[in-house]
């Protein structure tokens, strides 16, 4: 049995922007922290009533000091960097090709891998 691709209903630029200014805030301040997210993807995003993002689920965040990596592969593939994929180690810049992976689901409506 074929699996059916999730879709969802494409963002406009603007929106998409907006809502990617949450997620970079967020994930600034969690690597100012010391934090690798290691599981950011668009089911961990929600919105409050008034139309805020909120981040959720930091079950898989990792304490990573600064120029270290972190070697377990964790996560959700769609979102997942190459070098976690591959096992080579990971750090800070695995979240962000994750956001990436969501800016283009927001405007085109599918995981860049589907």
């Amino acid at each position: 049995m074929e699996q059916i691709p999730r879709h969802t209903i494409p963002m406009t630029r603007a929106h998409a922007k907006f809502y990617a200014a949450y997620v970079i805030a967020a994930v600034e301040y969690l690597h100012s922290q010391n934090v690798a997210f290691r599981d950011l993807k668009s089911e961990n995003l929600l919105l409050d009533r008034r139309g805020y993002l909120k981040v959720i689920d930091f079950g898989l965040c990792k304490q990573l000091p600064p120029r270290e990596r972190a070697y377990t592969c964790c996560g959700t593939p769609e979102y997942l960097s190459p070098e976690a994929l591959s096992h080579e180690g990971h750090s800070y810049a695995a979240d962000w090709w994750s956001l990436g992976c969501i800016l283009y689901e927001l405007v085109v409506g599918i995981t860049p891998f589907m």
